[in-house]
């Protein structure tokens, strides 16, 4: 536990080991006196993983998804800019369980990304994609193991 003393004599304290990798806290402090620890990307992965499986259990099997594939860019389609594409496209896919057809996706990407030697999907954002998949699927929200029907 950190502790701080500001102008007014206040003592604030920090718990690391409470911060789940969220940077609520960091964002909130002006001073940025609360620096992110080390490993918040990788903590942030597992979070949406954890966020994803409440939907997925509480709709059960009444829930499909559909991957499109295609135009892939570096940042969120919530973006106002766009970047170029860093893989060919991969077409669309289709299945009740969300985390097989997030791997497969990833997958289905990297061999293309291969293939023109440009690497694969981690490279893109410096990160494992599959971290927040294997966390829902710790967790009960799907399964890593798919098969690919044409």
């Amino acid at each position: 536990m950190n502790q701080s003393v500001d102008a007014g004599g206040r003592v604030a304290y920090v718990d690391k080991n409470l911060c789940r990798g969220e940077l609520a806290c960091a964002a909130s402090c002006p001073q940025e006196a609360i620096i992110a620890p080390a490993d918040v990307a990788i903590k942030m992965q597992r979070l949406l993983g954890e966020a994803a499986v409440g939907p997925i259990k509480a709709l059960g099997k009444r829930i499909g998804y559909i991957n499109w594939v295609y135009d892939l860019t570096p940042g969120c389609d919530c973006f106002n800019f766009s970047a170029p594409a860093f893989s060919d496209n991969v077409g669309i896919l289709a299945s009740c369980d969300p985390v097989a057809i997030d791997w497969a996706s990833i997958d289905l990407i990297d061999k293309i990304m291969a293939k023109h030697n440009k690497g694969c999907v981690q490279d893109v954002w410096g990160i494992d994609p599959t971290i927040h998949l294997g966390a829902a699927e710790k967790l009960g929200g799907g399964n890593s193991k798919y098969s690919l029907i044409e």
